[in-house]
């Protein structure tokens, strides 16, 4: 289900860029296939994905589709995870089928408790993000606050006491993920790279909430776009060579010489596409867009989130309105934002203040 997810993505970036259904439909009835196997009625299997991500691409699909059975679906995984049924753990009787004994250790896969329950993210930490992200895009397209507040308190926890001065996660190679807190070694930092993109997905589906919202979480959303903005530049920019064809998978903060340089590939091939996608995909982090339905005057909300050369287009109730960006950061403070086509349109801007900033930033508005 892990490599379903992940081509489930494909197939929707696919689509959205030729507009041809094949790939989506295949994908589809691939999914159908999880939805007759996986669930809550009887003759289903009462279980989850080992390693979480089709959680998060089952929401892509569901905002592609509009069918409520992919919301229900990816509602289901999110919730039934580290459930207990009739006393005994999906991983348990799933062992028992295969004549193995359970590996025991189901916080590994964020299965110790459900989601709700679990206090601090443990295990393997490209697993949780990608667990965490699928679990915040549920959340907020059926506006359930209390499952938001267990992401809040797990994602509170990461930042303040499991994640690096890099912004990297995960201090334990030997499971690739977290360790006690404060327990942040150099050496045997392990900071994959897939881990740090996880973050980033996860900051910027945060960020997708009302921001009063997130606020009655504990949550500030200049802090979590620090955090998402530092995840990029530092521990997902140090998992790519300058000239984006070398790799590291794992990022460790202090060497003592040896076998450590980046790689072309790895047998475990997913940092590097992972990449990939997300520089591709970097105008969807930049800014976030927010249209209010109104009878009169287009109303838009625009929140610079990175502050990155680039031009946008903005659908607003019909109208186009071009957004350019030129800046300086974070080398200097003095930035530009114009738009274009913006007449008639009423536009609320939100620029951001990054904390590292420590002079009064020079902005520039042209309309």
């Amino acid at each position: 289900m892990y490599c379903c997810g992940h081509l489930l993505e494909a197939a929707i970036a696919h689509y959205k860029v030729t507009q041809n259904t094949k790939f989506l439909n295949a994908m589809i009835r691939y999914v159908k296939l999880i939805q007759t196997t996986f669930g809550p009625d009887k003759g289903q299997l009462h279980g989850y994905p080992g390693h979480e991500e089709l959680e998060l691409a089952l929401m892509k699909l569901y905002a592609t589709t509009r069918a409520p059975e992919h919301l229900q679906l990816a509602r289901y995984f999110v919730e039934e995870r580290g459930q207990r049924r009739d006393g005994v753990h999906f991983y348990e009787w799933e062992a028992e089928q295969r004549g193995d004994s359970p590996e025991g250790w189901f916080e590994y896969h964020q299965a110790g408790k459900p989601i709700r329950e679990q206090p601090a993210l443990e295990g393997h930490a490209v697993r949780a993000m990608y667990f965490l992200s699928g679990a915040a895009d549920v959340a907020l397209e059926v506006n359930d606050t209390t499952l938001l507040a267990a992401v809040a308190r797990q994602y509170r926890e990461m930042v303040e006491k499991k994640m690096y001065v890099t912004y990297g996660i995960g201090s334990v190679p030997q499971w690739e993920g977290f360790g006690p807190p404060y327990d942040l070694p150099n050496d045997s930092a392990y900071c994959e790279t897939c881990a740090s993109i996880g973050v980033v997905l996860l900051c910027h589906r945060l960020l997708k909430w009302d921001w009063d919202v997130l606020a009655e979480h504990s949550l500030i959303a200049g802090e979590i776009a620090d955090v998402m903005e530092g995840a990029l530049y530092n521990a997902v920019g140090a998992g790519v060579g300058i000239d984006g064809k070398r790799f590291f998978y794992a990022n460790a903060l202090e060497t003592h010489g040896g076998n450590t340089h980046r790689d072309e590939w790895f047998p475990t091939s997913c940092c590097p596409p992972n990449v990939a996608r997300l520089f591709c995909s970097l105008g969807e982090y930049q800014f976030l867009i927010k249209r209010h339905k109104t009878s009169g005057i287009p109303r838009v909300t625009v929140a610079v989130l990175l502050y990155i050369n680039s031009e946008a287009v903005i659908n607003v109730h019909g109208r186009k309105v071009k957004i350019k960006v030129q800046t300086g950061w974070p080398w200097s403070g003095n930035t530009s934002v114009q738009f274009e086509n913006a007449h008639d349109v009423e536009i609320e801007l939100l620029l951001r203040n990054p904390s590292w900033n420590k002079v009064s930033p020079t902005f520039t508005l042209l309309i």
